[in-house]
């Protein structure tokens, strides 16, 4: 089993959202996926697959009022998910320390822990609970510095760096480049998914942009990254080869 954080140093960069479609293509792939959202205070995991409200949460798996069997949501696409509660009131008796026993009597593939944003105690909770983390970024130089914060942590912890993605490329003017990046850093970048205007209608609709729309760019991306996490060899597909020779 591999049990990989899925981490940022701020909120606002794509974490959530590349955490639900790494799922979708895992599980695709023939991977037996658990996605779990470990954002105990601003749980946002559901609400991109119209999970209800109402459901067990990880609060009751962490407080020891219920399993983590009981807590997951299977999905049509076979991934299971296990989303945190949106009541600041559930906190109470809650503690990420828990966490990792928990994580460990899994059976499955692949394990992605959507962690809060930032550097929080709940942060290095979830951390402790993985076996190495996927660092998200956006190209603008506040979200690369914090970059620099994380791999810190990491390595104070002893836990490794998967590697760094870049999300949202092309939003804006004045983006840092490739390079830039990985100067600042120090770690070379997996890949680069480009900004999608469509993923605010795919969180509209319920629907993972990989799902909604597979041949878009952005999914394309995210599917090579699945690829890499896996070590699995990427093939262009026909459509693919025919889209990047129309843009030449």
């Amino acid at each position: 089993m591999k049990v990989i954080s899925v981490i940022s140093g701020k909120g606002g960069v794509g974490k959530t959202t590349l955490t639900a479609n790494l799922g979708i293509l895992l599980t695709k792939m023939g991977k037996d996926v658990v996605v779990i959202d470990c954002n105990l205070t601003t749980s946002h995991l559901g609400m991109h697959f119209g999970i209800p409200a109402e459901r067990v949460t990880l609060n009751d798996v962490l407080r020891g009022d219920s399993t983590l069997e009981e807590a997951m949501y299977e999905h049509p696409s076979g991934m299971k998910i296990v989303t945190a509660s949106l009541s600041h009131r559930n906190m109470k008796g809650v503690d990420i320390v828990f966490l990792r026993p928990i994580v460990r009597k899994l059976d499955a593939d692949v394990v992605l822990l959507d962690a809060p944003p930032g550097f929080e105690r709940n942060t290095h909770g979830v951390l402790m609970a993985s076996d190495g983390s996927l660092i998200i970024t956006t190209p603008d130089l506040p979200s690369v510095i914090d970059v620099v914060r994380c791999t810190e942590i990491l390595d104070d912890l002893k836990i490794p760096s998967f590697g760094l993605v870049v999300n949202m490329r092309g939003r804006g003017k004045d983006e840092l480049t490739r390079s830039e990046i990985e100067g600042i850093t120090g770690l070379e970048i997996m890949e680069e998914v480009p900004f999608d205007r469509s993923m605010q209608q795919t969180l509209r609709k319920r629907i993972p942009i990989t799902l909604y729309k597979p041949n878009s760019l952005s999914s394309r991306a995210l599917l090579r990254l699945a690829h890499k996490i896996e070590g699995i060899e990427y093939k262009t597909s026909l459509f693919e080869a025919l889209r990047n020779l129309l843009r030449l």
